[in-house]
């Protein structure tokens, strides 16, 4: 495991911490636990992007590059604080050779919105392969 490896999964450590003790905190709020279900997804999602570009062997300079823009550009969108926009994460995850899977779960339905292409392992109520009780929107 590299150092940048380490580094990541201790700033995920510490980031689950902080929210293990915020969701205590909430409660039952609505507004509150929206909040915080928007915020875990930012600090997810900007943690696996820079997962995505060090796995690569990319720093921020070289993925701007690839991207065409500016490495502080890059570093804007590697911010849990920065509200990204969809196309500017795929955009990203492009550049760094990587893809975006994403499902929406609603009750035990799981609704695929982007999918690699290749066989579908997708996890249901009864731990079966689920695909036909799946809608796929495939994103190509």
């Amino acid at each position: 495991m590299t150092d940048q490896e380490r580094e990541s999964r201790l700033r995920a450590e510490r980031l689950g911490d902080a929210v293990e003790h915020l969701e205590r905190l909430v409660g039952e709020d609505p507004e509150l636990v929206l909040s915080l279900a928007q915020e875990r997804l930012r600090v997810r999602v900007t943690d696996a992007m820079q997962q995505a570009r060090q796995l690569q062997g990319l720093t921020q300079a070289g993925l701007a590059e690839r991207m065409g823009i500016t490495q502080g550009r890059v570093s804007r969108l590697e911010s849990a604080h920065y509200d990204r926009r969809l196309d500017s994460l795929v955009a990203y995850l492009h550049a760094a050779g990587a893809e975006l899977v994403m499902a929406f779960k609603v009750g035990d339905t799981l609704i695929q919105v982007a999918r690699p292409a290749g066989p579908q392992v997708v996890a249901s109520p009864n731990g079966a392969d689920a695909r036909d009780d799946v809608a796929v929107v495939d994103s190509r």
